[in-house]
């Protein structure tokens, strides 16, 4: 039976691999791709998607400060920014 913590652990897994796997989605998005000037050629695109899932599929693997880091640049490429205070406070509704 799995502790609590390992509990919490594999829900924060879960959820930095849906972050990685929605903005792999979205670099393949065409409307989405045409904001982002590299993003414009799809071969880029796909290449960056695939590099996002395989981030997302050996999520478990990195260590702590990797993934910390590439699943805050996967919320600003998806234009999420919960990780600023002030965002935070604002949708809890303080």
């Amino acid at each position: 039976m799995p502790t609590q913590r390992r509990l919490r652990e594999i829900d924060r897994l879960r959820a930095h691999q849906e972050i990685l796997r929605a903005a792999a989605a979205w670099v393949l998005e065409q409307p989405a791709r045409g904001t982002i000037a590299v993003l414009s050629e799809p071969e880029v695109a796909k290449h960056c998607a695939a590099l996002l899932e395989h981030f997302a599929d050996y999520c478990e693997q990195m260590d702590e400060a990797t993934r910390g880091y590439v699943v805050r640049l996967a919320w600003e490429l998806i234009g999420d920014q919960m990780d600023r205070p002030s965002v935070r406070r604002t949708r809890r509704g303080h």
